[in-house]
């Protein structure tokens, strides 16, 4: 630092970058969580680009509240992953058992601290110490060993890699694919969905919806020998075919819809009418979805019908119109 150059004043910028970036990051500490001591173990492999050397990192949390966290170039060249994973993880065992011991006067027991690591290759050696040619180079002391993996953290770490497997072999499937077809298999697709979408709104409009009602309609008429207030009420009943009968009941409605049919009928309220009409139905080739009766007034039946039209029915609903009228009288 005696002759500070420009690789070092960049340096200073990146700090200040840095802090500037992160002045609104913090730790938050909370409660009501499992006071034990968690710790998360990685290296980066050959990271500095002058020694070669691997960096360990590892962080403990205490209740899910971060506590200890170290990053710093390990103390000499690893020569491979699997190695430099496994010198991080013994770091984290070390500080592991001074974190447990600490917590421990604090009155937190705990028999074991977990310490979890991204390398199914460190953990089976972690785990079995099996000496071979591509480990037998490894010190001593960086076999530092606190205990064997727990068999929970063993499956966790297998899962985990087992799901990225499969996601860098679904990426890798997809980058290989050709994106031109890709986007005409789409626009084929949007192309096919429009056309459908057409058609059905084709249909929809080619359905008609006939109807037939048979209704009583009243009409008020001034005798010549009356005066304004005294008039004489006329009622009569038109049907859809135009003919006209006296009488209050029944009124009939009927709307056809494709081969939906839609009946309401008003009448009066007799014993055995509504069996009545949907034997009728029956007898007439539809067949009946659903139907309800409901009491009117003191005398008066409203019927609601839906029924469908069977291969044989060839009645229009004029002509069911006048069906339902001659069952009803």
């Amino acid at each position: 630092m005696a002759r500070p150059g420009r690789e070092h004043w960049q340096g200073v910028k990146r700090i200040f970058r840095y802090l500037r970036g992160t002045a609104d990051i913090g730790l938050v500490y909370g409660n009501g969580k499992e006071c034990l001591v968690t710790g998360y173990s990685d290296s980066d492999y050959a990271a500095d680009v002058d020694t070669r050397r691997s960096v360990t990192g590892y962080v403990f949390t205490l209740g899910g509240s971060v506590v200890s966290w170290k990053s710093t170039l390990q103390s000499s060249v690893t020569l491979s992953t699997t190695e430099a994973e496994y010198m991080a993880l013994t770091s984290a065992a070390k500080e592991s058992i001074w974190l447990k011991g600490l917590v421990g006067e604090l009155g937190i027991a705990q028999d074991f601290a977990t310490v979890y690591c991204d390398s199914l290759s460190a953990i089976c050696l972690a785990k079995d110490q099996v000496h071979h040619d591509r480990t037998k180079h490894i010190d001593v002391r960086k076999n530092f060993k606190v205990g064997s993996v727990p068999s929970q953290a063993m499956d966790h770490i297998i899962a985990e890699r087992k799901r990225r497997e499969k996601l860098s072999q679904r990426f890798i499937a997809l980058s290989a694919m050709d994106k031109a077809s890709v986007l005409g298999d789409a626009i084929k697709y949007v192309k096919q969905m429009q056309e459908k979408v057409k058609k059905l709104e084709e249909e929809a409009k080619k359905k008609s919806v006939e109807s037939a009602v048979f209704v009583k309609r009243s009409y008020v008429s001034a005798e010549e020998n009356t005066t304004d207030d005294q008039l004489s009420a006329k009622s009569a009943v038109t049907d859809a075919a135009g003919s006209c009968c006296e009488g209050s009941l029944p009124e009939i409605e009927v709307r056809f819809s494709d081969k939906d049919v839609l009946i309401t009928v008003h009448c009066e309220q007799k014993k055995g009418m509504f069996e009545k009409l949907i034997s009728q139905f029956e007898k007439l080739n539809l067949a009946v979805i659903s139907s309800s009766s409901l009491a009117f007034g003191g005398s008066a039946l409203a019927v609601t019908i839906t029924a469908q039209m069977e291969s044989d029915y060839s009645l229009t609903a004029k002509d069911l119109v006048r069906h339902l009228h001659s069952t009803l009288n």
